[in-house]
């Protein structure tokens, strides 16, 4: 049973409940239908203030599901039709084990196909073209077994097994072809190691369909008899194996067959040593895993918004049902019970959410497919900047995200309403009828209410037992609730509420220090503790605004008497005040955590570009040099033979989630290299207490490497090496992002022997020369041995593309909440006109002129507005710097001023939008009409 059965299942029940009743009691449908079509612009501003929660949630559900389908058949195409593979750590083995395997009777019936192939990184250059692409995966294959695997489809609308390709033929897949500029014809270069090189011509350009998109990768494909020459009749080094069946069920046919596969390989000569992996089955999960993580995360965001906007419904409730108080007090007079009053409202209610959760599909979609648009996919946020993979990108909206949308949009509508009725319906009904306000200390103790407070702190105390701190964190907070509203009556408002925002906010900091204190951070924790201590903050300062009343006091007559009126009010109500005070809080303080981090990261990041200029990688050639005529224009510079690692990571962090399909360049660096310390270190081990010590250290300790790709200095990383698993602890964090991948000394990457050696070098020009020209040069020279040189800020500027689009993404979604913030401020305004009513027109009586009127009105939505963007930015700056040093290890703090700025005015101009109409109702407002009494 999962949550949308369960949630789905429960709109049904509800909604079916409330049909029942309609029909039971059809007078008070028709009184719910009324109030609904009676003033159509006013229902839709209900209906769009409702709807908004529902557009935030919807939006995360059509991320996740483009996400999942784009990332599952990423997966299922790059692998194609094999979906098991078999290898002996890169080395090479016979091709008689593929043929024995093939030949096996007790697989025949289970296997669609095998075929012994070859797999090797290499660099390739078009001698026609002058170009050069190093990281190229070289695919040799067998045209005899290729047709259980599917046919290569070529850009000209040829297909081909390989039997008509001649011996110096090869085929290129179409990003490859883009890369290199390459047609049909063209001579290619093919370089796999020292003095492993072949030319093959241009065959045809497969497109990325079918065994052409194996990998998605720059890669080449050709039969393996074509490269005899290279590889000296070494043998195979992969066997692919392909299931029956497509998608799912070839998957679960590969998962039964398996065990036998190994069986069978242990009984071949030189097949123990052989491991087989279920490589697509094993992507597949994790690509799934990865997409859900993603949809987890936009998720919580919407939860965020969609909290915010329980604060807009609340606020929508209490204005509804002060508008609707009299003609429901008169249906009082006339018989009509408070549980009739109840149902009467839930039923209206039921009609507008119903309303707004339909009309949020269409903006929801809108906005979820624009940032799975914008991120490809998802696959930009995953991008690297020393590889190229082609990613996929399909846009997804499944009908289960669609009911699930819908019935938990219109369930949190439905019961904030169900709630602020029950509170409204409490009412004397000569003042109601009159529109007066309710007599002081007649409330009478429920039952209701007891049992309520007694559940809610006996579940309190019970969530405080657990060693989890989100839900201890959620344990505290129902503890203070309770607590506030024990003493509610023996104590002010103002007080109480001061008092339990003031618990909220320790309470909330209390749970961060308890989480730095055992190193454990946990983004639900950090972003439950922000939400915590901005309505708790936001409680604080709406029960304290009248202090403002101080400075105000100093003002000139005619100000000073527009603004105290305001400030009045909003104190009066700290709980109503705070709760608009909190909307914007904390929308706000997400995107400035956001800001701060993504900020302080580039900064970070942008700092590095001054160790090296230039990156030159051949990945597949030893020896590469600086050409001499660039040597003057180079000041230092670093050069390490260098081993292209693909495969399996597993992190100490994550042991559950290896990283499947990992490109990761591994470094060699000489005993003299460490002595002279050849990178600055962002971070390092806590036991070092310099970067020569962890030089000195990797230099003895064959474990330890230094990285830019895993920041957390002290974690184990786990590699598949040749002959078993290798672990590496982070000694320390580089700053440069050329390094991308993992140093060490060459006695630690001396266990990756089988691997072929190429060379990278990271170089620093001469002051006044440019690099990029002298990085063209370089290029231009050693193409030929199959390196390429690039910019280290050509590759800052690749891989920051991931994360801006991240941060981009979280700002539409953040505006969405914004949204939220500035429809609860015109909620407010809306609801100071129908419930100030009187009081407008006691102050038009007194000698108020119409202008300070409106401007008092607006006053109240601009100190609103101020208000939350102060709490919001101040505890966003606090958590951002939080999640800085538990994530980043440290560094100065960083923030996109301008952005936020911008943000925080366009709030501003929204504020006066939707303000202004409400407040120039009031205002026009004559005396008379609004002192007179209705009946």
């Amino acid at each position: 049973m999962n949550l949308t059965f369960v949630v789905v299942g429960l709109f049904v029940l509800v909604y079916a409940g409330l049909v029942l009743i309609a029909l039971r009691r059809p007078l008070l449908a028709r009184l719910a239908l009324r109030e609904a079509v009676r003033r159509p612009g006013q229902s839709a501003i209900v209906v769009l203030g409702l709807m908004v929660g529902t557009v935030a949630i919807f939006s995360s559900q059509v991320m996740g599901d483009s996400f999942r389908e784009s990332q599952t058949q990423e997966a299922f195409v790059s692998w194609g039709h094999v979906d098991m593979v078999a290898a002996e750590g890169g080395r090479f083995f016979d091709p008689a084990i593929a043929s024995e395997l093939a030949a096996d009777p007790g697989l025949k019936s289970s296997l669609a196909g095998v075929q012994g192939g070859i797999e090797l990184p290499s660099s390739v250059v078009d001698l026609d073209r002058g170009n050069a692409k190093p990281f190229v995966m070289l695919v040799g294959f067998d045209p005899a077994t290729q047709g259980a695997f599917g046919s290569y489809v070529l850009t000209d609308g040829k297909s081909t097994l390989g039997r008509d390709l001649a011996n110096d033929q090869v085929l290129v897949s179409a990003s490859l072809a883009g890369a290199l500029e390459a047609r049909t014809g063209d001579r290619l270069r093919i370089v796999v190691g020292p003095n492993q090189a072949v030319e093959l011509r241009v065959a045809g350009i497969a497109q990325a369909e079918g065994p052409g998109s194996y990998t998605l990768r720059p890669a080449l494909f050709t039969p393996i008899a074509n490269l005899g020459s290279l590889l000296g009749g070494q043998g195979i080094n992969v066997i692919r194996l392909a299931a029956p069946g497509e998608g799912q069920a070839e998957l679960d046919r590969a998962r039964e067959v398996a065990p036998k596969v190994r069986a069978a390989l242990q009984t071949l000569a030189g097949g123990a040593s052989i491991a087989l992996r279920e490589a697509k089955s094993e992507d597949v999960n994790a690509k799934i895993k990865q997409a859900e993580m993603d949809r987890s995360i936009f998720g919580g965001l919407s939860l965020f918004i969609a909290l915010a906007g329980a604060a807009l419904v609340v606020n929508l409730g209490l204005a509804l049902a002060e508008e609707r108080r009299p003609r429901h007090a008169v249906l009082r007079a006339l018989g009509l019970g408070r549980s009739g009053t109840v149902i009467l409202s839930v039923l209206e209610g039921a009609l507008y959410s119903l309303a707004a959760v339909v009309a949020a599909l269409a903006p929801g979609a809108l906005i979820g497919l624009v940032i799975v648009r914008a991120l490809e996919g998802s696959s930009l946020l995953y991008s690297r900047p020393v590889e190229s993979r082609s990613g996929l990108l399909l846009y997804t909206i499944a009908p289960g995200s669609v009911a699930l949308s819908i019935a938990i949009g219109a369930l949190i509508v439905l019961a904030t309403l169900f709630a602020t009725s029950i509170r409204s319906s409490r009412m004397q009904i000569s003042s109601a009828i009159r529109n007066l306000p309710e007599p002081a200390g007649r409330r009478k103790r429920s039952v209701w209410r007891t049992v309520f407070v007694t559940g809610l702190g006996l579940g309190s105390l019970a969530a405080l037992v657990p060693g989890n701190l989100s839900i201890r964190l959620v344990g505290g907070v129902g503890l203070v609730i309770l607590a506030s509203a024990l003493v509610g009556g023996r104590i002010s408002d103002r007080l109480r509420a001061t008092l339990a925002g003031a618990a909220l906010a320790i309470w909330a900091a209390a749970a961060v220090a308890t989480a730095a204190a055992v190193f454990s951070w946990d983004p639900l924790v950090l972003g439950l503790s922000a939400l915590v201590a901005v309505f708790g903050l936001s409680l604080m300062v709406a029960s304290n605004l009248r202090m403002l009343e101080i400075p105000a006091g100093m003002l000139q007559g005619g100000v000073r008497a527009t603004l105290r009126p305001s400030l009045a009010y909003l104190s009066r109500r700290p709980l109503r005040a705070g709760l608009g005070i909190g909307a914007f809080a904390i929308v706000l303080a997400l995107m400035t955590m956001s800001s701060v981090f993504v900020a302080t990261y580039l900064d970070q990041s942008r700092s590095t570009l001054s160790e090296f200029d230039i990156r030159v990688s051949a990945p597949t050639t030893a020896g590469v040099t600086i050409p001499d005529s660039v040597r003057a224009q180079i000041l230092r510079d670093v050069a390490m033979p260098t081993r292209p690692y693909r495969g399996e990571v597993t992190l100490s962090t994550n042991p559950s989630a290896p990283q499947e399909d990992v490109y990761l360049p591994l470094y060699s660096l000489t005993p003299d290299q460490l002595a002279a310390g050849p990178f600055q270190l962002a971070s390092r081990e806590s036991r070092f207490k310099s970067d020569a010590e962890v030089w000195a250290a990797m230099a003895q300790d064959p474990h330890l490497v230094v990285t830019p790709v895993y920041q957390n200095p002290g974690m184990t990383l786990t590699l598949a090496g040749p002959d078993g698993p290798v672990h590496f602890r982070v000694a320390g964090a580089t700053r440069t992002i050329g390094l991308w991948g993992l140093a060490g000394s060459e006695a630690a990457m001396a266990r990756f022997a089988t691997l072929g050696v190429g060379t990278t070098i990271l170089a620093k020009t001469a002051p006044g020369a440019d690099a990029t020209a002298v990085a063209r040069q370089i290029q231009r020279e050693v193409f030929g041995q199959g390196a390429e040189a690039t910019t280290i800020k050509e590759m800052f500027e690749a891989a920051a593309r991931g994360p801006q689009a991240g941060v981009e993404a979280i700002q539409l979604v953040m505006g969405i909440g914004l949204l939220v913030g500035v429809l609860s401020l015109g909620i407010l305004a809306l609801r100071a006109v129908i419930e100030r009513r009187r009081a407008i027109g006691m102050l038009r009586a007194l000698g108020y002129r119409p202008a300070q009127v409106l401007a008092g009105i607006v006053s109240e939505g601009l100190i609103t507005a101020t208000c939350g963007a102060l709490v919001g930015i101040g505890i966003g700056l606090v958590m951002g710097l939080i999640s800085l040093h538990a994530f980043l290890g440290g560094g100065s703090l960083a923030i996109d001023g301008s952005s936020l700025a911008l943000t925080v005015g366009l709030v501003y101009l929204a504020v006066l939008v939707v303000t202004i109409p409400p407040a120039l109702r009031a205002a026009r407002l004559p005396a008379v009409e609004a002192l007179r009494v209705e009946y």
